[in-house]
């Protein structure tokens, strides 16, 4: 939208749009804390699964281990989509960075607010 818009419309969507980047940036800072979380704890089932086996606790840990393993394949798609997240909130940012550099002083009709200015001052 702030591509191929005028001025004022890409100002008015880039508000609207920038008022999510901080609390999408919010989300993708929580969601990367239960991604490193999960993998705290996977350390931990690994580290139980490397120690003592018997026939009591053999079939819990593999059962733990199974679990492990799904549960990465469901990190993996988290982490992908935490990723999509953040490559949208760069790319809102260069969008608006590109149109804001690509401004010219003349499309925001300063020459008429300085008139109307005038304008008025002189009738003062």
């Amino acid at each position: 939208a702030i591509d191929s818009s005028d001025i004022f419309t890409a100002c008015k969507s880039g508000v609207r749009g920038f008022s999510s980047v901080h609390e999408n940036t919010s989300t993708c800072k929580e969601l990367l804390g239960t991604v490193e979380a999960f993998s705290q704890n996977c350390d931990g089932t690994i580290a139980s699964f490397m120690s003592v086996w018997d026939l009591e606790s053999a079939m819990q840990k593999i059962k733990e281990m199974c679990r492990l393993v799904s549960l990465g394949e469901l990190m993996k798609q988290f982490a992908s989509q935490i990723k999509r997240m953040l490559l949208a909130i760069i790319a809102l940012m260069k969008s608006a960075v590109e149109k804001l550099s690509s401004l010219d002083v003349k499309d925001l009709g300063l020459d008429d607010i300085k008139d109307a200015v005038q304008g008025v001052v002189g009738n003062v």
